[in-house]
């Protein structure tokens, strides 16, 4: 077909194993690396590639559950960081407070 783009329209990988052989080698010396434009952060303990945007998923489960996530390639709902903008309240005075 002439003048058709045959790019691939499908979504780039979430997770690239063995990452400590071949092209992607690279990454585990300066913490990740670019792939067709996206970016993907080097996990050394399993020698993996995560994409970026799931990189707090990684960190928050379990590895195996992680696994299972991608497999389906939902993101499961994490619990969201509690916002505390205020001083806790068993923190107790600072010693620039004023008196």
């Amino acid at each position: 077909m002439k003048g058709k783009n045959n790019k691939s329209t499908s979504a780039p990988p979430i997770v690239i194993t063995n990452a400590s052989s071949g092209q992607f080698s690279i990454a585990r010396y300066s913490g990740g690396c670019r792939f067709n434009g996206t970016l993907y952060l080097y996990k050394p303990i399993h020698d993996i590639l995560v994409r970026e945007d799931w990189d707090r998923v990684y960190e928050s489960l379990f590895y195996n559950e992680f696994i299972e996530a991608v497999k389906t390639g939902v993101k499961p709902e994490l619990a969201k960081k509690p916002r505390n903008n205020k001083r806790n309240a068993d923190y107790g005075k600072s010693l620039f407070d004023t008196i």
